[in-house]
């Protein structure tokens, strides 16, 4: 007899919580196989570094590339958006303080704004 595992919304979430949790810790050293290609993707941003501009990262996980925005476009407004509240937080440790403006969870999604 096959048995079926139906889940709920509210379960799924709590298993991609566990999941990174551990993740957001080692995410961007493990990851850089399918993610080598970002730092060149960010080179081809069509603004002037002095430009105002608003960017909205889906998937954004430990805000690596948001950094590298917020660096190198100091009058951007950057929003990153993650499921996981741990994937989210991390960029905290490292980031630099001003340039964080808030950290908030919107329903079950969370987002940082920088």
């Amino acid at each position: 007899m096959v048995q079926t595992h139906l889940e709920t919304p509210k379960t799924q979430s709590a298993a991609m919580q566990q999941y990174y949790r551990f993740q957001s810790k080692i995410y961007d050293l493990t990851r850089w196989t399918f993610l080598f290609g970002r730092s060149s993707i960010l080179k081809h941003i069509p603004y002037n570094r002095i430009d105002p501009f608003t960017l909205l990262e889906i998937g954004c996980g430990t805000g690596y590339n948001l950094q590298k925005i917020a660096t190198n476009f100091p009058n951007a407004q950057l929003i990153g958006m993650d499921v996981s509240e741990d994937m989210i937080s991390f960029p905290g440790k490292s980031f630099n303080p001003s340039k964080i403006e808030s950290a908030s969870k919107i329903d079950h999604t969370n987002s940082m704004t920088i």
